[in-house]
């Protein structure tokens, strides 16, 4: 065996595809290096002319019933020799191709091929006789294999291959990475980590990492391979943390299951190690983490990547937005930067990516001492709600999801699905929305009290608000079932978890996500006082909303024009700001004016007209729905309160956008169990609309993350 030749063979059980990796390097031909050659027809292969060492590098992938033999050939026609440019244009016979290929064949340990003779006889070629390898450091006989042979046969018990005189290890299922997710762009300060290593035969415990820096020749070729990169290690640990002196240096992350047998996977990180962007000055409220019996709560829309690059999200919804600022790698590496500032104890995000948390958010969070949970939306989408958590002030008691459909209000409240269900356009879009409710139980590690964590994202449509009362309901009912202690479980409840005496013992709740829904409306007034009435404005929306119905969100492209010259006056700067007096009102009396747009759909408010209804049919066509529910619902009594109305009356918006700017991200909490000691100040306009609306090269989503500082009562 010479250098580092190998041949890793890789059939996995239920596979149909024999995978070889070569990696081959012929030495010159010499006279007497191997057995007699033989093969079915037992005829011997021509001589080889001496020529030049070849080197072949390659990954083949081939049936598993076909037989060897045509395996063998093609990796013979891998060695073939070029032909030279003036006898391109001859007609050249597979005789006479093969004829200045090397020869390909494969042995088996003698003794091993005997211990299986028994259960097929046909392993050995025919003819082939027992005999020593010259160049193999063991004096054991080996047998060629059968050429025709199946693949998974074959391959199965091939432990040599002989291509001329060099004698090539065969590696049969042995543990494999097959493959490796980038770690994304260096910054300083922030962590790497390699989220996903895809292996074969090997458990993630077995790796091993090298992250390496490259000297100044390496980094100027593009893709330096092992045997040619010149490197430096300067971390062996599943996560690296890339210091200032590494500035402006190319980086490289090698991963081995075995170092000592020299197979790596190499990837070469994008870019180079650059600084993170800038801090903003909002960050400066969270310098400091807090103690028991207070803790740091964080909600959080990040803004779907899929919802944002589109052709016509890019065209109607962020025209002022350039490529940078959309761009997923950017706004993860800001996201992460933003949530670190923080120094949260509990992150909710809404709008979350599968594939983003579990890649990227996730394995940066850990290596900052935080773990999480991930609950993907009922349909198709990969995006969904996320949970962070630190792990030295929490640990995950459980976890769980439902959806907000119509099949769980069916489950839940069958009575009132009954009476759902007697107004089509409702239960159609019941039916049809894929919104959740996530939650997480969580035991602080200092008190052990456990508290009931739940996350949603509440669906969109300015026009669902009927919908959104029926998805809080459910979620509410859902929650406060996780909140009760059962008789002689081991939670500690919070000395005052109820304001009745017979009340059983329950879990503190704090309650995060989008809720899309307005102050005005009959969701938030549901979610903070626990009831809705039958006649509120909210169940009328039901006459304007149906599934399909056009949202209108954005601006035709001819209009875009003059939306973003800077001196144009834009519609939403006119939008309606809230005075704490009508604040102490009741959602119910209060008829919030508003001049945001939705592009001309009517927004979430409880002055609802006549001419609204005359409009949208103008808008969507004509369709005439003839039954409206109404209905008065009454939630559980879990004594929520919004944290930002106990300490920001004037919080003007969480939502920026071109086209709508309103309060519809919550962090609700049961004040019979947890007080809220502050909250931290949104950023000024003047920052969110330094380039017309949200997101921007400061704030990576077009919503504003909400910071609460809440404490368990004693």
């Amino acid at each position: 065996m010479q250098g580092k030749n190998k041949v890793v063979v890789l059939h996995p059980e239920g596979s149909q595809v024999v995978t070889l990796d070569l990696s081959i390097q012929l030495s010159e031909p010499a006279s007497n290096g191997l057995p007699p050659s033989s093969s079915v027809t037992g005829t011997t292969a021509p001589s080889q002319p001496k020529r030049v060492s070849t080197v072949v590098v390659k990954s083949m992938a081939r049936e598993e019933k076909e037989v060897a033999s045509k395996t063998l050939d093609r990796i013979r026609l891998l060695f073939a020799p070029p032909r030279s440019s003036r006898n391109n244009s001859k007609r050249i016979t597979k005789e006479q191709i093969f004829a200045d290929c090397p020869t390909v064949r494969a042995f088996c340990r003698s003794s091993d091929l005997a211990r299986v003779a028994e259960a097929d006889s046909s392993l050995a070629a025919p003819g082939a006789k027992s005999a020593v390898l010259p160049s193999l450091s063991e004096a054991a006989p080996y047998t060629e294999l059968n050429p025709v042979l199946p693949n998974s046969v074959f391959w199965k018990h091939a432990q040599v291959l002989c291509v001329n005189e060099t004698n090539v290890r065969v590696l049969y299922n042995v543990p494999t990475i097959t493959s490796l997710t980038s770690p994304g762009i260096p910054y300083v300060g922030l962590p790497l980590a390699c989220a996903d290593v895809s292996l074969l035969f090997a458990s993630k415990e077995r790796v091993c990492y090298e992250w390496c820096v490259l000297s100044e020749a390496s980094a100027s070729s593009r893709s330096p391979t092992h045997g040619d990169a010149t490197f430096r290690v300067v971390g062996t640990a599943p996560t690296f943390t890339p210091t200032s002196d590494l500035q402006g240096k190319a980086m490289m992350l090698r991963v081995s299951l075995d170092p000592a047998t020299g197979l790596w996977t190499e990837m070469r990180l994008p870019g180079v190690v650059r600084q993170l962007p800038p801090p903003v000055s909002r960050w400066q409220e969270t310098v400091t983490d807090v103690n028991y019996p207070a803790f740091r709560v964080v909600t959080y829309n990040i803004l779907y990547d899929d919802f944002c690059t589109s052709k016509n999200s890019k065209a109607k919804i962020y025209p002022f937005a350039s490529d940078e600022v959309l761009d997923l790698e950017n706004r993860k590496v800001r996201i992460v930067q933003e949530l670190l500032a923080y120094h949260a104890d509990l992150v909710c995000l809404q709008e979350c990516g599968r594939d983003v948390f579990q890649g990227y958010f996730l394995p940066v969070m850990r290596a900052c001492g935080y773990d999480g949970v991930y609950c993907n939306k009922s349909g198709s989408v990969r995006e969904g709600c996320g949970f962070l958590f630190r792990e030295s002030r929490f640990h995950l008691v459980e976890s769980a999801s439902v959806p907000l459909n119509f099949q769980t209000l069916s489950s839940m409240f069958p009575d009132l699905a009954g009476r759902v269900g007697a107004c089509p356009e409702l239960k159609e879009a019941l039916s049809t929305v894929t919104t959740i409710g996530a939650r997480v139980v969580l035991r602080e590690t200092n008190s052990d009290k456990e508290v009931v964590v739940g996350n949603t994202h509440l669906f969109y449509h300015a026009n669902a608000c009927h919908v959104r009362i029926l998805q809080a309901y459910m979620l509410l009912h859902w929650l406060h079932e996780a909140s009760l202690i059962p008789p002689g479980g081991d939670a500690v409840a919070s000395p005052s978890s109820s304001f009745a005496d017979h009340a059983p013992p329950r879990r503190p709740v704090v309650m995060c996500g989008d809720f899309n829904c307005t102050h005005p409306t009959g969701a938030y007034r549901l979610l903070t006082t626990g009831q809705v009435e039958a006649n509120h404005p909210s169940w009328d929306k039901g006459k304007l909303f149906w599934w399909g119905c056009a949202r209108l969100l954005g601006y035709e492209a001819e209009n875009l024009g003059e939306l973003l010259d800077r001196d144009a006056v834009l519609p939403q700067t006119r939008v309606a700001r809230k005075s704490p007096t009508q604040q102490q009102k009741s959602p119910a009396e209060t008829a919030k004016p508003t001049t945001t747009k939705l592009a001309d759909v009517p927004v979430e408010a409880s002055n609802e007209t006549q001419g609204q209804e005359e409009s949208a049919r103008r808008e969507y066509g004509e369709r005439v729905i003839t039954k409206v529910f109404h209905e008065a619902l009454y939630g559980p009594q879990m004594h929520l309160q919004d944290a930002y109305q106990r300490t920001d009356l004037s919080l003007p918006w969480t939502n920026f956008t071109l086209t709508f700017r309103e309060v519809i991200d919550y962090i609700f909490f049961s004040e019979d169990s947890l007080e809220v000691l502050r909250t931290v100040p949104i950023p000024p306009e003047a920052e969110l609309a330094e380039n017309f609306a949200l997101p921007n090269k400061k704030y990576p989503s077009d919503h504003i993350a909400l910071v609460a500082d809440l404490a368990f009562t004693t």
